[in-house]
């Protein structure tokens, strides 16, 4: 054990040394060493001493390991890489000491197994409750919505923004229901963003005499996410006064539009954001309980306005345009995977002009997405979110782990050694989260459904895998959005970026 112990320090010495410029030639040939002497170090110590310390130990070696394979991979540009895996390898060799001092301090202090348990099951107990409280006051948030009367003249114009590529029925649906919308002053703009067929520019083509304007794409520059750039080609050629940007998934009821723009006037709000209703193609099965629920969490259970990042979704945002052009358009965000949550922080640091709101029959907006696409969606989104840090995403799968699963191993401990204040607290644990979730998948679909009581562990070890399956996509593989490869716009970087990063 000792050997092992010293082993795993030694190599992490070596590790965080490796960047030292004497070092540059030197550096793949060293990562690859210090991946073969971790693995035995850590294999040895686990096999000695399997604990939740050693487990956490394992873990973080895990991504060390994942960091410095990226670093001999070499995919993007090699100044960039080596700022990040730098960074990276340090930060989680500093988690690694503290994982190990606090090992070091439960065995010097000899703090029991049960001690220990009784902690992490009262800390998970308090962090479960405070994730109901916080999407207690988001429903409550909701339920609050005022909407007041407003003559047709004192509306203003209002210019509703698709962008469209490679679409078929999807788009059609969309513009069918939208041309409905009884709003008066209303302007519908899409974009056919570079369609590899001609189906999709005709669909919208065959719009145009019911007043649907038609933009031909240009192709966006390597720096530009492509959705970005074309965005930022339909505000160029919006005129409306706010600026509804909506996916080819959503549907708008004839009142729709009327009913968020007057929520929006009333309140003194300058951008909104929409939770959707969600319909779907095949109707509900197993899946339908997990990915949408999932992706709606991180914006309700999370306490977002607090942390000054207001939750956010792309399906249906609207904005002022005069107030998209003060936060610097998209050419301030071109390559960011979630432009809409930018412009919400900017927005809400305006004596709180936005809100993020979850539509119900009044607002009457819904969304129509399959599995493929809600899951394609998940890969493209979920790194980049985390700043694109292999450290983040580690932390986050362990706190997932922890806050969601351990209340199940509390709870089988706490029975077989008759521990009824463990029991007790991993009871509360469970009971609240399946609370939470059932109150996720019922906004989702806006009815009850009682399986969404039991199934949220599948929810969570899906939200893990997709997490940690973007990562690897965007680090050794490629992440493809409607049959574009998003890698190279979000993980290219110029000097400006290499500089904030030393």
């Amino acid at each position: 054990m000792d050997i092992a112990v010293i082993l795993l320090v030694v190599i992490s010495l070596v590790e965080a040394s490796m960047w030292v410029e004497a070092f540059g030639q030197w550096r793949r040939v060293l990562a690859m060493i210090v991946i073969l002497v971790q693995s035995i170090s850590l294999g040895l110590i686990v096999g000695i001493d399997f604990n939740t310390w050693s487990a956490l130990l394992l873990i973080i070696s895990a991504y060390r390991l994942i960091n410095l394979l990226r670093f001999i991979d070499g995919k993007t540009e090699p100044n960039y890489l080596k700022i990040v895996v730098r960074r990276s390898s340090l930060r989680l060799i500093g988690l690694q000491l503290i994982i190990g001092l606090g090992w070091l301090g439960a065995s010097h202090l000899a703090i029991s197994e049960k001690a220990l348990l009784l902690g992490l099951s009262l800390i998970d107990a308090l962090a479960v409750v405070g994730l109901g409280f916080s999407i207690y006051k988001s429903l409550k948030r909701n339920q609050s919505l005022k909407f007041n009367s407003l003559a047709k003249e004192d509306l203003p114009s209002v210019s509703v923004l698709i962008p469209a590529r490679n679409e078929t029925v999807d788009l059609e649906a969309c513009l069918t229901r939208l041309l409905t919308s009884t709003y008066p002053k209303l302007e519908i703009l899409v974009l056919d963003d570079c369609s590899q067929d001609k189906h999709t520019p005709l669909i919208i083509k065959g719009f145009a005499q019911a007043g649907v304007r038609f933009i031909a794409g240009k192709q966006p520059p390597k720096s530009w996410l492509a959705k970005n750039y074309a965005y930022q080609q339909l505000l160029e050629q919006a005129s409306g006064d706010i600026l509804v940007f909506a996916g080819v998934d959503t549907r708008f009821s004839p009142d729709s539009l009327n009913n968020l723009i007057t929520y929006m006037l009333s309140n003194d709000l300058r951008m909104i954001s929409v939770m959707p209703k969600n319909y779907l193609k095949s109707g509900l099965s197993l899946a339908s309980f997990i990915m949408q629920p999932v992706r709606y969490a991180w914006e309700l259970v999370v306490p977002r306005y607090y942390l000054k990042r207001p939750p956010v979704l792309s399906t249906c945002w609207a904005i002022y345009k005069d107030k998209i052009d003060n936060y610097g358009s998209f050419k301030a965000i071109s390559r960011s995977s979630d432009p809409e949550r930018y412009f919400a922080a900017k927005a809400y640091s305006e004596s709180h002009a936005y809100n993020f709101i979850m539509a119900d029959s009044k607002i009457g907006l819904f969304s129509q997405k399959t599995f493929g696409e809600q899951f394609a969606t998940a890969v493209r989104t979920r790194y980049p979110q985390t700043h694109r840090q292999i450290e983040t995403v580690g932390l986050l799968s362990i706190a997932q782990v922890f806050i969601f699963l351990e209340a199940f191993y509390g709870l089988i401990w706490g029975l077989t050694l008759s521990d009824f204040a463990v029991v007790a607290l991993s009871l509360v644990s469970l009971i609240s989260l399946s609370l939470i979730y059932q109150a996720i998948c019922q906004q989702t679909y806006l009815k009850f459904l009682p399986l969404s009581l039991i199934i949220w562990p599948i929810a969570v070890i899906y939200d893990i895998a997709t997490l940690n399956y973007s990562m690897w996509q965007y680090e050794f593989n490629q992440v493809e959005w409607k049959g574009r490869n998003v890698c190279l716009p979000i993980m290219h970087y110029q000097a400006l970026d290499q500089e904030r990063l030393r």
